[in-house]
């Protein structure tokens, strides 16, 4: 029920047409985008074998943006939630996400190409992850992780549509609020100490504050008729840490999104989103998607509390892609 209640509560949210509000000091526009996709699968004596399955996703788009002339002031929240179900695991999600992004800037001098920025973004998820066929394990959710980045920089805009964005000076701060993922390290928090037979003596930390530079490069074009490209590509490398070593590690994070609308209700997207971080910790499969386990010297597989085997885990390149057909409002 919570689940089916965030798709359709998305959805109604997106309702907005685009708009412009003018003073004699400053323009407000804002507007929307939302898309609703669905595909179904249905197989009956198929031969060559599968899975009869669902999924529906709703993704939103909002921007509210401010121009006096001397300040611009940019607000968007990208939202995105998608449902799946499969008879072997029922309803699972297969797209979560919150990202509230807002920025301030002032031109430098006279400039009409640099300016002065101050950009401040927050992401999340909205519910909680699994690593299925363990639908009881949680992984993730709600502010764990959450990410707020705060810098102060210099941005270059050639054009409307493209911009470049330079911070010596960026906080990133990851929140990881659920108790026990923090008690494991989950994302880069200082994992709990325990005592010899297993007991916290020292919960982990909820907060993994990083100092260091970022790089930010935006564009939003309509590169033809009805099709529009978008792409946030961000670069962060902390270089307070403690290890040298981690020191050398750049933060990715790359999304880019492929809208065309074919009719005034129709709408064709693909979207791909590419995350290398170094804090984050994935389990590793063999070239057949099985799962490698942490071996003891004899070959057999360490256990955990429960006796099942642990999984290896290690830093990873991360990568989604969503493509759909579906119903789409602005």
């Amino acid at each position: 029920m919570t689940r089916s209640f965030i798709l359709i509560a998305l959805v109604l949210l997106a309702l907005r047409t685009d708009a412009q509000i003018s003073n004699s000091d400053s323009t407000w526009t804002y507007g929307g985008f939302t898309s609703l996709q669905s595909n179904q699968v249905a197989l009956v004596n198929w031969a060559a074998g599968g899975e009869n399955s669902f999924s529906a996703t709703a993704l939103i788009q909002l921007y509210a943006n401010m121009d006096n002339n001397d300040w611009k002031w940019e607000n968007r929240l990208d939202l995105g939630y998608g449902l799946l179900y499969t008879k072997t695991y029922d309803w699972q999600k297969n797209e979560d996400k919150i990202d509230f992004l807002t920025k301030l800037t002032r031109p430098i001098a006279q400039s009409k190409k640099f300016s002065y920025a101050a950009e401040l973004n927050f992401k999340s998820q909205f519910a909680p992850g699994f690593t299925l066929p363990d639908d009881s394990t949680v992984i993730s959710r709600f502010l764990a992780p959450g990410y707020l980045i705060a810098s102060l920089g210099i941005e270059y805009r050639p054009a409307d549509w493209i911009s470049f964005y330079v911070s010596p000076a960026t906080g990133k701060f990851t929140f990881v609020t659920d108790q026990t993922l923090a008690d494991q390290g989950a994302f880069g928090v200082d994992p709990a100490e325990f005592d010899t037979s297993g007991t916290v003596t020292t919960n982990g930390k909820n907060l993994n504050a990083e100092f260091g530079a970022y790089f930010k490069l935006a564009l939003k074009k309509d590169i033809m008729k009805n099709v529009t490209l978008q792409t946030d590509l961000n670069l962060f490398n902390n270089y307070t840490d403690k290890d040298l070593d981690n020191r050398k590690n750049i933060d990715v994070d790359w999304q880019t999104s492929l809208n065309m609308k074919v009719n005034t209700w129709l709408t064709v997207s693909l979207f791909t989103h590419l995350i290398y971080d170094n804090d984050i910790q994935v389990g590793i499969v063999d070239s057949n998607g099985d799962p490698e386990y942490v071996l003891h010297d004899d070959g057999t597989p360490f256990l955990d509390d429960e006796g099942s085997p642990i999984q290896r885990t290690g830093t990873r390149l991360q990568f989604k892609e969503v493509a759909g057909i579906g119903l789409s409002y602005k």
